[in-house]
């Protein structure tokens, strides 16, 4: 087993812990419930818009992630790749504070969720390709598991203040996009300090960066178990990435919850998630990411079946807690296979790769969802939708060859 950094590695999960807020309070739980009740007005139209602008981001991503990622291997730079993500989501989480509770802001408010969502992701490319050229192979899985879970515990933190503030009654709700932009400025200087950038391969340029993408997608064409692995991930991802969109806005308004109890809900669902992500890190190291994300994909299954059934509090709330705890395994998994997979000297490439899997139909889960509300005007229908994604994506990953799909990247 090769070195490892320690201080470099902690800067690079920290970055997890850093960005967890968006997705907690920007993109899941706070702000969706807000836009769809002060905003809007109405959880079901809610619902549908603020899938339709995050599905547009996901475009966006599909697009962009792959060229930035090769881009970022040829030429290197990668932390200055990084920043730039990092401050464009941290700029529009904070203009989130001009978003007022009238429908007149829904089109502002939809805007700066697609663009911070799409710096978000596009910098958690970046962040995640560091990871093979830190850690050791023997450890990815837990260096994975273990920045997915200190990310559940920051998204947790970061709840927990959003809650005292809500309490005490001192900010309006939509405080809750600058405290997300404060919280993410604050925890991922580390990251720039302390992680070492990797050199560039050769000169970069547009020439070089094009060509070398051509290739990526032809070799995808012989690397068949990898491929798999992507459309896996394509499936599974989408429904993961609807569930969260619209999870909080689901606990609103087809159980009935308020905004205190939905973020009270979203804090115990990131203590199961946490949970879920260390418990199974060293899981991932032991039996392989491949048997890990099996495991997780098959509980989500049942967890997610018992919620879209819970028709009351308490039956949703420890089905959604049994969700959550496959949740953070689930992502940990697939980030480590990417990171065991990956040649050497082309991991932000294939990284961009992962994300486009993730991303490129990522605008499927929210359509399914908004067009499934629409048809049936059931949000319950709607969360259904989804467990077929997963179920697909559960039977691709099935025909995977984990240790073909290893060996191909280490030659």
């Amino acid at each position: 087993m090769r070195s490892e950094n320690r201080p470099a590695l902690f800067a690079w999960a920290l970055y997890d812990w850093a960005g967890a807020p968006f997705t907690t309070l920007a993109l899941t739980f706070v702000l969706p419930v807000y836009f769809a009740q002060a905003v809007v007005g109405d959880a079901t139209t809610g619902q549908e818009l603020w899938s339709a602008a995050v599905a547009v981001s996901g475009i966006a991503i599909a697009i962009a992630s792959p060229v930035m990622g090769v881009f970022a291997d040829v030429g290197g730079r990668g932390k200055a790749w990084l920043l730039v993500a990092t401050m464009v989501c941290i700029a529009a989480t904070t203009a989130f504070w001009f978003v007022g509770p009238s429908p007149r802001n829904a089109g502002l408010a939809m805007l700066l969720i697609a663009i911070g969502n799409f710096a978000y992701v596009s910098g958690v490319v970046f962040n995640n390709a560091a990871l093979p050229t830190l850690a050791s192979r023997e450890r990815m899985g837990r260096w994975s598991g273990w920045a997915w879970g200190f990310g559940y515990i920051g998204g947790l933190a970061a709840l927990l203040l959003f809650l005292l503030l809500f309490a005490l009654d001192v900010a309006p709700v939509r405080i809750a996009g600058p405290l997300a932009a404060v919280w993410f400025a604050l925890f991922s200087w580390p990251r720039f300090v302390w992680t070492p950038d990797r050199p560039p391969l050769r000169e970069a340029g547009l020439r070089a960066g094009l060509e070398a993408l051509r290739s990526s997608f032809v070799e995808l064409l012989r690397r068949r178990d990898v491929l798999r692995f992507l459309v896996a991930n394509m499936l599974y991802a989408d429904a993961l990435v609807a569930i969260f969109t619209v999870g909080g806005i689901y606990a609103a308004g087809a159980i009935g919850m308020s905004l205190p109890e939905v973020t009270r809900f979203a804090v115990a669902l990131n203590v199961a998630a946490g949970a879920g992500a260390f418990a199974f890190s060293w899981l991932d190291d032991r039996i392989g990411p491949r048997r890990t994300i099996l495991l997780s994909l098959a509980g989500l299954l049942t967890s997610g079946a018992a919620a879209v059934l819970a028709t009351g509090r308490l039956s949703f709330w420890i089905a959604g807690c049994a969700l959550g705890f496959f949740v953070g395994p689930a992502q940990s998994a697939s980030r480590s296979f990417v990171a065991r997979i990956a040649p050497q000297g082309r991991e932000t490439e294939y990284f961009g790769l992962f994300a486009l899997s993730g991303k490129a139909t990522a605008f499927i889960g929210p359509v399914v969802v908004a067009v499934s509300t629409w048809l049936s005007g059931s949000q319950r229908v709607g969360l259904a939708s989804l467990l077929v994604l997963i179920a697909a994506g559960a039977s691709m990953l099935w025909r995977v060859d984990e240790a073909e799909a290893m060996n191909a990247g280490r030659s």
